[in-house]
């Protein structure tokens, strides 16, 4: 029996780990947090404008309120207020502490008047589109219809309407709990990729060949390696530069954007002067004009935009050209419209890739 095999003296790669398919799980953890986070939203403004629908009465005063379905109802009582807080509990932070009010709901064509009790338990409070109030009494309707609510002898003077609603209370605990869990799942999906990423490129510095070292800051070359390295380029009158990835999501607070601007110019010519000497157009051409459309054409949103896909994608192409596992468009989708200096870490991760497999093959 003949077994065919790899040539001797030849050792199989061992695999790189942790396994890729951790970036799936960062991703759908992602994806989970925006979900749940885009439905806190939802449900907030969906509070908000059942908040706004309320039927109200001017306080003393009566008018007519109309009922559509049958069951438990809430009176509100309000004052001028500003947006936006809700919030459900001993009524420590509801406007009224204390108050009173003689208050009456009659069906329009006759009938014995609905029976109105005071509100027990959590408070209900909130302040939204000029109207701040709590939840002060409660009825049922049996009967949909029409009918009159009249309240007189109001104290203090300060309560301006009584809104009748269904209660919120539903609506406030919701969309807190989708926004905890959200947040939750964005933080763990942030550390699962990030660590991840991080544990793959360590395995993968461990496998490249120890064929003497790398080119440091000085020319030289020998072992290990540092942020601010710089590394040649064939063909190049200028190094590529590895950077670390903190630079560009942490330096363009201190210095008003301004390092990040430099730095779009840096990376895309590095880049640029990469794809010539691999012969390659895919890695742009005119780093003066991508760092325009990120400052003159961010006034007008679209080439900005653009402008960062096309980097997002030379990096890509950089990566492929250099052997390199490449960036998940995925996860730099979801850190630009989350944490965007994550996403300016996550890039400059990816490029400093590319220039650590060429220290390899300049070794």
């Amino acid at each position: 029996m003949i077994i065919q095999g790899e040539p001797a003296g030849v050792a199989a790669s061992p695999p790189v780990r942790p396994s890729r398919r951790w970036y799936w799980v960062a991703g759908g953890i992602l994806a989970g947090a925006v979900i749940c986070i885009a439905f806190a939203l939802a449900g907030f403004f969906s509070l908000t404008r059942q908040i706004e629908d309320f039927q109200r009465v001017s306080v003393p005063g009566q008018a007519e309120v109309t009922f559509a379905r049958p069951g438990r109802y809430v009176l509100y009582i309000e004052e001028p207020g500003h947006c936006c807080s809700f919030s459900v509990g001993s009524g420590d932070s509801a406007p009224f502490s204390n108050w009173s009010m003689n208050v009456g709901l009659q069906p329009v064509n006759g009938g014995p008047p609905v029976a109105i009790s005071s509100s027990r338990g959590a408070i209900e409070s909130y302040g939204v589109a000029g109207h701040q109030g709590q939840s002060a009494m409660s009825f049922t309707i049996g009967q949909p219809g029409r009918y009159v609510l009249a309240a007189s002898e109001v104290t203090p003077a300060s309560i301006v309407d009584v809104a009748v609603g269904r209660g919120i209370r539903g609506g406030v605990f919701v969309p807190i709990v989708l926004g905890l869990a959200g947040l939750f799942a964005l933080v763990a999906g942030l550390v699962i990729g990030l660590v991840t990423a991080f544990r793959r490129r360590r395995a993968r510095r461990r496998l490249l060949p120890a064929a003497g070292g790398g080119w440091h800051n000085g020319g030289s070359y020998g072992e290990g390696e540092a942020m601010g390295q710089v590394v040649p380029i064939p063909g190049a009158e200028k190094p590529a530069k590895i950077r670390s990835p903190f630079a560009p999501a942490l330096l363009p607070f201190i210095t008003f954007a301004i390092y990040l601007f430099f730095w779009w110019y840096f990376i895309n010519r590095e880049m640029a002067d990469y794809g010539k000497a691999e012969g390659s157009g895919k890695l742009g051409d005119s780093p003066g004009k991508s760092v325009l459309a990120i400052t003159l054409g961010a006034l007008i949103i679209v080439p900005a935009i653009i402008s960062t896909i096309n980097t997002f994608k030379r990096v890509q192409e950089a990566q492929r050209l250099a052997g390199q596992e490449q960036l998940n468009g995925w996860i730099g989708l979801i850190l630009y419209l989350v944490i965007s200096p994550a996403f300016y870490a996550y890039l400059q991760s990816g490029l400093n890739e590319v220039w650590r497999a060429e220290v390899g093959r300049i070794a």
